[in-house]
């Protein structure tokens, strides 16, 4: 047994399992509404560069504005383009695109990772 292995598996199956926990509860108790985009720009983000999106919306009378991360390397939306976003009720500010599913493949990516290496870890594969 590869005790780093396991640590290491049970990280990535964790780092995985966050954000998907995270979108699915806004998802489901969130509030959707129309957002419009102001701007997309690629910039320089931790390690590598990211696009940014600036989204405006309307929230209970208040028009909100928001910058979400929606890619690493293509802009996915055109300025004035209309997209449902789904936000939540007491922070606005937070949100998730409705029909975007980057944030799942890329979770999804970790946990496979994840309990490969924790398989490895015990010997089994």
């Amino acid at each position: 047994m590869n005790a780093t292995a396991l640590m290491f598996g049970a990280f990535a199956i964790l780092v995985g399992i966050y954000p998907l926990l995270t979108r699915k509860n806004l998802m489901d108790n969130g509030e959707r509404a129309d957002a419009v985009v102001v701007r997309s720009e690629r910039r320089k983000a931790g390690v590598g560069k990211k696009v940014f999106t600036l989204f405006n919306y309307e929230a209970d009378g208040v028009l909100h504005e928001v910058e979400y991360q929606t890619g690493t390397s293509r802009f996915k939306y055109n300025d004035g383009e209309t997209v449902r976003i789904v936000y939540h009720k007491d922070d606005p500010r937070k949100i998730t695109i409705e029909n975007d599913r980057s944030t799942v493949l890329l979770s999804v990516t970790f946990i496979l990772i994840g309990a490969v290496t924790v398989l490895s870890g015990l010997g089994i594969l």
